[in-house]
């Protein structure tokens, strides 16, 4: 396991403290994993990642399986049967939808009919069809769970407009759109629902779609909520150009770090950010170093300069 610690610039009003003060944040290759996409943890810490094949010269849409990363981060294998564009995965890990705890569910897109479908993949590697092909949703591009245990699940912004609401059995719902559609997605511990979109805001949606906020920040493009640990409980996005964010409750962003290629970005076990790079097939993961550094990430940094060195995506 490589591992690089960020050199940080940082400036800090802190209590009146005099002059700079110094830290950084811990970036590590988790896991070397394939074309890697959309990520998902389930109970004992296993991370199944979704796939694009155009990262090894195939199609973007050709059928492959998806990744399952043992915790630590190896072994990697290869999980369940080849599915159409595999991008984005979700653990249902109490099984609500699914009716079997820990099976992941893969959003894809059909080329056959042009629709999106839903397919589960159980513990075991069987799979099945969890949401027929629906024209609500032509390419599931990223999912999350809302607070009463249903699946979101958010078009590619390139195919449709729709976050969409997929309840056990597979039955799906029109939430909310917008022109445009979205780019990420990102359940609160309140049960709102942050979404990104390709014009830059995150905006914010009640547990039934009303629109409550329409620029609660703006720069992010992947989004996820921390929900303790080092990162303490907030809002983490990652902007078009890699800039990675903390936003604190009413959307001021405080800068923690750039050069990060991403297509996904999740909060995972002992609180710590994981990112897929799909350029350099690998996940990272980021952890701030020291106790003491959570203060000041609370306390705001003003200026963080950091790099991950990277191969973009072609």
């Amino acid at each position: 396991m490589r591992k690089t610690v960020l050199s940080v610039l940082m400036g800090l009003a802190l209590c009146g403290a005099h002059g700079q003060a110094t830290a950084g944040l811990i970036v590590e290759t988790y896991a070397s994993v394939t074309d890697p996409v959309g990520m998902s943890f389930d109970e004992s810490g296993y991370l199944f990642v979704g796939r694009d094949s155009a990262g090894s010269d195939g199609g973007g849409l050709d059928p492959c399986r998806i990744h399952r990363v043992a915790p630590g981060g190896a072994p990697v294998i290869e999980f369940g049967q080849a599915i159409e564009d595999p991008d984005s995965v979700i653990v249902d890990r109490a099984g609500s939808l699914s009716g079997t705890p820990g099976t992941v569910i893969v959003g894809h897109h059909v080329q056959s009919s042009g629709l999106g479908q839903l397919t589960a993949i159980r513990p075991d590697g069987t799979t099945y069809l969890f949401m027929a092909p629906t024209s609500l949703v032509l390419n599931p591009s990223g999912m999350d769970l809302d607070s009463a245990g249903h699946l979101l699940v958010r078009d590619d912004p390139l195919y449709g407009d729709n976050i969409v609401q997929v309840v056990a059995g597979g039955t799906a719902s029109v939430l909310f759109s917008r022109p445009g559609g979205f780019y990420d997605l990102a359940v609160a511990p309140s049960g709102d629902i942050y979404a990104a979109s390709p014009d830059g805001v995150v905006r914010v949606y009640s547990a039934s779609g009303t629109l409550l906020d329409d620029s609660f920040a703006t720069g992010a493009r992947r989004i996820d909520f921390a929900h303790g640990g080092a990162f303490g409980p907030a809002l983490y996005g990652v902007s078009a150009t890699g800039e990675l964010y903390r936003f604190d409750p009413s959307g001021n962003p405080t800068l923690l770090g750039t050069g990060f290629a991403y297509t996904d970005i999740r909060f995972g076990p002992g609180g710590s950010l994981y990112i897929s790079d799909f350029g350099n097939d690998r996940i990272l993961r980021v952890n701030v170093p020291e106790p003491a550094s959570l203060s000041l990430l609370g306390l705001g940094l003003t200026g963080v300069l950091a790099r991950v060195i990277r191969r973009r995506r072609r």
